[in-house]
């Protein structure tokens, strides 16, 4: 049951990080895709940093719409993080590039 949280856990953080991203990006369009990156790059660091700020509460705070009252440990978060992050990192960097 806790991996199962856990993934849906790193979803949220994942689909948290590609909203803000849209958010604040969309007029990046036009700019020059070694540009876009870079200011990609330093945007999710930001919401990296957002999200263990967020890590004393991170599971209330995702758990409208799923009980995921794990009460992971801080390491366990920090490793959800790192994970969300990567895998929006590397998602988005691919789509940028092409």
């Amino acid at each position: 049951m806790k991996l199962k949280a856990a993934f849906t856990l790193k979803r949220h953080m994942e689909d948290f990080i590609i909203k803000k991203l849209y958010e604040e990006t969309q007029d990046l369009r036009e700019l020059p895709s070694s540009i876009k990156k870079s200011i990609i790059k330093h945007k999710i660091d930001e919401y990296s940093n957002e999200l263990r700020e967020l890590s004393p509460i991170i599971e209330a705070y995702f758990a409208d719409d799923v009980a995921l009252n794990m009460n992971f440990s801080s390491s366990e978060l920090n490793l959800i993080i790192d994970e969300a992050v990567s895998y929006v990192r590397f998602e988005l960097l691919e789509m940028t590039s092409k």
